[in-house]
């Protein structure tokens, strides 16, 4: 199977989409009335004198016929019955839905698989997407609007950077299913023995990565993702609201790519990297439990979604979670990770809509957070779960609802848009090369995409 390329994947996509809107939705079955009782009246002859009279008539109308079973099709980046048993939850809304089944497939090569869909027009019903997609895929048509499928009630539960996560244009396109904050893991044990607390801003880190690199080998202050893939963008993109900056502007509309901002924040990331603070790809050899358990690593970048896992480790030492030393500002990354989303290229979106309604509910967001993921994107399902009352939890919701931010621009131009930052990125930190020059000139390019942006059209 041949792989498309980002741009080939967008433009095949726009095609088909083009195609597929024009599906009907299928319409809402209506309930079997009861028997109707009316009133008639009538003119007769009566000894051959028209008389009017009332009499009473009762019909009972055809029932509508019963629908058609559908099995709703969805595809995950997640293996749902591993991870949560979900068949257990599918049964119960069978059972209250008859008719409708749900089949959900785990993907495993997920890029590839969904790519070749897109652009065909054979995309499942519900599918799932990485939140920082959502512009361009509903800008694409791959996205049925969910405004009116979603209750507000729920829309104003969640958490506020995992609304803005699944919004675009003013309408709802996504249904989250997890809620992270980004955090550093950091070793009490050695920063105690060193004398220094956890560091809150990136000077205080600069100051604990000098006095571990003086002192130690191959034992690093910090970890950090330096390259030009998504993983690290994310992290990029961070250290940019960090320093008072963005990538993009608020309406999307402008690139800020070039600004002081972040080139002070991208000389703090060429900084770590030049000075050897953080390791570089292959440099630190681990166990399985990872650098940081190993005592390799001081203070490692990390998220909330790691501590169900190593919250039951007993790794011989003290450690704990905290926010990202910031420079500036003191913002802290939020991702809904993947949601679900109801595909704009289905054909039954009334039943596929029923089942995004019930993803969306009270039921099965407090079995996923039980299940799958503890921190619920809905504010009133975390106050239902007595653990994210104990630390480290309270800290990881403090900082989603007080300090924590979507940081990666929600742009309908987003993978051509990072293409092009992550190289630059990547030359400035990993290849040393004048931060100022590497910005101004994917600033550019930047500014070229956003020109001759996707035109959008919307389900």
């Amino acid at each position: 199977m041949k792989s498309l390329s980002r741009r080939e994947f967008l433009i095949a996509a726009t095609t088909a989409a083009s195609a597929s809107i024009l599906a009907a939705c299928a319409p809402q079955a209506t309930p079997t009335p009861e028997k109707v009782v009316e009133k008639v009246v009538e003119t007769v002859m009566v000894a051959g004198t028209p008389q009017i009279i009332e009499r009473e008539v009762t019909t009972t109308p055809v029932p509508p016929a019963a629908p058609e079973p559908y099995t709703v099709k969805m595809w995950t980046t997640w293996d749902l019955e591993k991870e949560m048993k979900v068949s257990e939850l599918y049964a119960k809304f069978t059972a209250e839905n008859p008719g409708l089944t749900i089949e959900s497939t785990f993907i495993g090569e997920w890029e590839t698989k969904f790519r070749t869909a897109a652009a065909s027009g054979t995309l499942p019903d519900i599918y799932t997407s990485d939140g920082i997609n959502i512009a361009t895929y509903a800008c694409r048509s791959l996205l049925a609007d969910l405004t009116e499928i979603i209750p507000s009630t729920i829309r104003d539960d969640y958490h506020p950077p995992i609304l803005k996560e699944v919004m675009w244009h003013g309408k709802q396109w996504g249904v989250p299913i997890e809620c992270h904050a980004q955090g550093v893991y950091y070793n009490k044990d050695w920063l105690d023995k060193l004398g220094v607390p956890l560091p809150q801003t990136w000077a205080e880190l600069l100051n604990l990565c000098q006095k571990i690199a003086s002192t130690e080998k191959a034992k690093f202050g910090y970890s950090y993702p330096i390259g030009s893939d998504g993983w690290s963008m994310w992290w990029d993109a961070l250290a940019m609201w960090q320093a008072g900056g963005r990538m993009t502007s608020e309406d999307e509309s402008q690139v800020l790519f070039n600004s002081p901002e972040n080139v002070e924040a991208v000389t703090y990331l060429q900084t770590l990297y030049q000075k050897h603070y953080v390791p570089r790809t292959g440099e630190v050899t681990a166990s399985p439990v990872g650098p940081f358990f190993d005592q390799l690593i001081a203070v490692n970048i990390t998220g909330s979604w790691s501590l169900q896992a190593d919250l039951k480790t007993t790794p011989g030492f003290n450690w704990g979670w905290g926010a990202v030393p910031y420079g500036k500002v003191n913002v802290q990354g939020v991702s809904g990770g993947w949601h679900f989303n109801l595909s704009g290229q289905s054909k039954h979106k009334y039943e596929a809509g029923k089942v995004m309604t019930w993803l969306a509910g009270d039921e099965w967001g407090l079995e996923a957070a039980k299940r799958f993921r503890i921190i619920s994107p809905r504010k009133s399902i975390c106050a239902q779960l007595p653990e994210l009352k104990n630390e480290p939890w309270t800290t990881a919701l403090k900082m989603i609802d007080e300090t924590g931010k979507v940081t990666r621009p929600h742009n309908t131009e987003y993978p051509n848009l990072m293409d092009v930052a992550g190289q630059a990125l990547a030359n400035a930190t990993v290849g040393g090369k004048p931060v100022k020059d590497e910005l101004d000139a994917a600033q550019e390019k930047m500014t070229t995409i956003l020109a001759n942006a996707q035109v959008c059209s919307t389900n």
